[in-house]
């Protein structure tokens, strides 16, 4: 497919976009897609849309030539008058490579409001390279389905414009326009799989099989169909059991052959952000909710989603302890009396906190209870004093607010 500022062009015109955001690493890819971006919605004198657009640079100190990349993104910005924000990544938890790709999604979702739209420069090369690796780890059909073109993220969308256009492509309008880019020579570090796959593997498997890309190409187009049908199978599931992905009844369950219910709890693992999921662990989640009756209470942690058994129902719930740093939840706090200052003060629950609820005084906890929020959520409410006294008890999914008080989650940490 041709790289032109037309093709660009009529992405951007066939959405109803408010603001672009392109996400700038500073490498040949994202530095032309920058570039072209500009360029075509300039041409087309799209001045409305150049005005709101931006770049975004995340700067993850993964090698002492982070901060040199993040002054060429700031001066090459600067050369087309494009706002750039820049956030820094100096601490992490578990894996790095997690952990970085978190808080660069964290603050896309952060700033995306609706109708916008962040740019992210994946070529037809990089979707490749993921469907090799995704199958030498044994990913099942969601993992081989690779890199979406387009999807929701948080209040706007991301969406990769480059997907179907070659590493080569982008090569040669680099070359054509003489442009500068910041060559990240970890790219060239072998010790990482996709750098050894892309350095060592592919020039070997290019020379067997000179047209394997569009032979991979068709492979991951079946596997996106294959892996949409049984998504949509799934939802029939859904349907008929009654329930969504976050809390199943057991004797809806119980009643499915072994083959839907692996398939059902495999979509409500992909649907809430664990991929990749241990087979091994399924089995044993599987063999829990044979044998469960409505008193159980049984637990099973899979990489970032932990599974319970409680009075009767499968729960899946985020693992908090694998929470990427930097993530927070905003509330949108108020009262209907219209306080001009609320002076406010955040404490963890305790037990013994209540609050006015229908015109009676009525203890957080017991009223948590009635709800019947599970218990091992109630852990993680935080009470809200105004003037001393409680007026709210938030946690990451639930609010509970006396009389006359409101609370609406503003910020709410992507699964995807």
């Amino acid at each position: 497919m041709k790289l032109s500022k037309r093709y660009l062009y009529s992405i951007v015109k066939s959405l109803n976009i408010k603001k672009i955001w392109i996400a700038l690493s500073g490498g040949r890819d994202s530095l032309c897609l920058l570039d072209l971006t500009y360029k075509s919605l300039k041409q087309r004198k799209h001045n409305k849309l150049i005005q709101k657009l931006y770049a975004i640079h995340l700067n993850h100190y993964l090698n002492k030539y982070s901060d040199n990349c993040e002054k060429f993104c700031i001066k090459s910005c600067k050369k087309l008058k494009i706002p750039l924000i820049i956030k820094r990544q100096k601490k992490y938890i578990l894996n790095k490579e997690l952990s970085a790709r978190n808080f660069r999604y964290f603050w896309f979702t952060y700033f995306l409001k609706k109708n916008d739209v962040v740019f992210i420069a994946h070529n037809k090369n990089d979707k490749i390279e993921n469907l090799i690796l995704k199958t030498v780890k044994g990913c099942g059909i969601n993992g081989l389905s690779s890199i979406p073109f387009k999807r929701k993220l948080g209040s706007g969308c991301l969406l990769r414009p480059f997907l179907h256009i070659s590493r080569n492509t982008i090569n040669n309008y680099i070359k054509q326009l003489m442009l500068n880019w910041f060559e990240d020579k970890s790219n060239f570090n072998l010790n990482f799989d996709r750098n050894y796959l892309r350095h060592h593997i592919i020039p070997k498997i290019k020379t067997r099989w000179p047209d394997y890309s569009l032979s991979l190409n068709k492979c991951i187009e079946k596997c996106k169909e294959a892996n949409y049908l049984l998504n949509e199978f799934s939802k029939e599931v859904f349907k008929v059991i009654g329930y969504n992905s976050k809390k199943i009844y057991i004797k809806t369950l119980i009643k499915l052959s072994y083959y839907k219910l692996r398939l059902l709890i495999n979509f409500c693992l992909n649907s809430i952000g664990n991929n990749n999921t241990s087979n091994k662990k399924i089995t044993e989640l599987i063999n829990q909710i044979i044998t469960a009756n409505y008193s159980c209470s049984i637990l099973v942690r899979f990489k970032t989603i932990t599974a319970r058994i409680w009075k009767g129902s499968l729960y899946f719930t985020n693992n908090y302890k694998n929470k990427p740093e930097n993530i927070f939840l905003s509330w949108d706090l108020g009262c209907v009396n219209k306080i001009n200052k609320i002076n406010i003060k955040y404490f963890k629950i305790k037990g013994g906190e209540k609050i006015i609820r229908y015109g009676k005084i009525k203890r957080i906890k017991s009223l948590l209870q009635k709800l019947s929020i599970p218990p091992w959520e109630r852990k993680t409410f935080i009470i809200v004093y105004y003037n001393d006294k409680p007026v709210a008890a938030l946690n990451t999914t639930f609010s509970l607010v006396s009389d006359h008080w409101s609370a609406k989650i503003k910020i709410k940490y992507p699964f995807k």
